[in-house]
């Protein structure tokens, strides 16, 4: 009877927890997690000889808000010698600069799908260049220049995996440049001559396609 009594038991509870589960369905499931931030480096730049990260944050379903800092240090050095003539050529360039931007997103969601880039640029550059030839003259030139500028891209981010993030943009961009250099022209030994310092400033304006393609990693 006991027996009985408890096989009784055991089936109503098991009756009463598929009831319950029917009722109520399995627990709901998380969706996964947005992307809110995306950090990528520039291909485009590396061609060049600069580097280029960018940090992009989205601030609401269809803007996003970036800013990117580049970087550059090339170096060239050429050694020219034959049975007439030999002289060096040094070149140092260093480049500093900073973007700000903004993503406005025409399809998807952000940071993801079409978007619309409105951008500006500010750039420091510095470039120092020697020039010697055997039995003639010795030039040096010091060049400084700054420039500032903005851009309107149109590309496309796609995520791909858990978070791989590949862009890509098209549009123009309009740079105002001013610069200034320094030439400073010395006699080589054996040579007479007095050496010589000349300096010139300049400014222009240019217009002219942009492309940039990086990437990165969103989370």
């Amino acid at each position: 009877m006991n027996h009985l009594h408890t096989s009784l038991l055991t089936a109503a509870l098991l009756f009463t927890s598929a009831s319950a589960a029917e009722e109520y369905g399995p627990p709901p499931v998380e969706p996964p997690r947005a992307h809110r931030t995306l950090l990528g480096m520039s291909i485009t730049a590396l061609q060049y000889g600069e580097l280029s990260l960018e940090g992009e944050r989205v601030v609401s379903p269809r803007v996003s808000v970036a800013l990117g800092l580049r970087a550059g240090l090339s170096s060239l050095s050429v050694r020219a010698s034959s049975e007439f003539a030999g002289g060096d050529n040094d070149q140092l360039r260093t480049m500093l600069g900073v973007a700000p931007a903004a993503r406005f997103f025409l399809t998807g969601s952000a940071p993801e799908g079409l978007w619309l880039s409105p951008r500006l640029e500010a750039t420091r550059e510095w470039v120092d260049y020697k020039a010697s030839e055997e039995g003639a003259w010795n030039f040096e030139s010091t060049e400084s220049a700054w420039s500032f500028g903005g851009a309107a891209l149109v590309g496309y981010t796609t995520i791909v995996g858990r978070g791989l993030a590949i862009q890509g943009g098209v549009g123009l961009a309009a740079v105002h440049e001013r610069n200034r250099r320094t030439l400073l022209t010395l006699p080589s030994r054996g040579t007479e001559g007095a050496s010589s310092e000349v300096e010139t400033r300049n400014r222009s304006w240019s217009v002219g396609p942009r492309m940039d393609v990086s990437v990165g990693w969103a989370f």
